[in-house]
């Protein structure tokens, strides 16, 4: 989290809380279970002075930075969205 959160903080998007992505464990095989990464969310807001559109932009760019700089310190992660 503290890349995304680094990011995040240069890119200036403000975002709630972190919360890990509801999951039910209960429906995975005993392997499936043991490989299963963990998942974490976090809501970026939205300034009242940009459009959505720009909005949208950066937290695609913010999603690219955020990618490369886990690929650089080998960190083995995936972004869904921002």
């Amino acid at each position: 989290m503290t890349v995304v959160e680094k990011v995040l903080r240069q890119s200036d998007i403000k975002h709630e809380v972190w919360r890990r992505v509801p999951t039910n464990p209960n429906v995975l095989s005993d392997a499936a279970r043991s490989a299963k990464p963990e998942m974490w969310q976090t809501v970026p807001l939205k300034p009242a002075n940009i459009s959505q559109g720009a909005f949208e932009r950066y937290l695609y760019r913010a999603c690219m930075r955020i990618e490369r700089s886990w690929a650089q310190e080998e960190i083995a992660a995936y972004a869904l969205s921002l």
